[in-house]
């Protein structure tokens, strides 16, 4: 997989626009080009379709009925980050849910 496209949905906070860039980081250290996109929860439905993945950050877990929906009607899989992966901004493990998720996606 060489080409990724994913939208980071947080509460518009600024610390979605740095775990953005650290996976960004994350994933040209893995010889991968990911686009990532961090976007307030407001964008969801108007973006998901141009989407490869979603990655949601964990404050929105009491949207999870909506987004499940959104993901299933786009046919685009998303995954909750974890609080200790979104809080310490590490995008090597963003990058490796995200990835898991296509997989787990494509398999299922």
């Amino acid at each position: 997989m060489t080409d990724l496209n994913i939208l980071l949905v947080c509460s518009a906070g600024a610390s979605s626009g740095f775990l953005a860039q650290n996976i960004r980081k994350a994933a040209r250290k893995k010889g991968l080009e990911v686009t990532i996109e961090a976007k307030s929860d407001a964008f969801l439905e108007s973006l998901i379709g141009s989407k490869d993945m979603v990655l949601v950050a964990p404050h929105l877990q009491f949207e999870e009925e909506m987004i499940k929906k959104l993901s299933e009607d786009a046919k685009v899989p998303y995954a909750f980050l974890p609080r200790q992966v979104y809080g310490s901004l590490d995008g090597a493990s963003a990058l490796a849910l995200a990835l898991e998720a296509i997989k787990d996606f494509k398999e299922g």
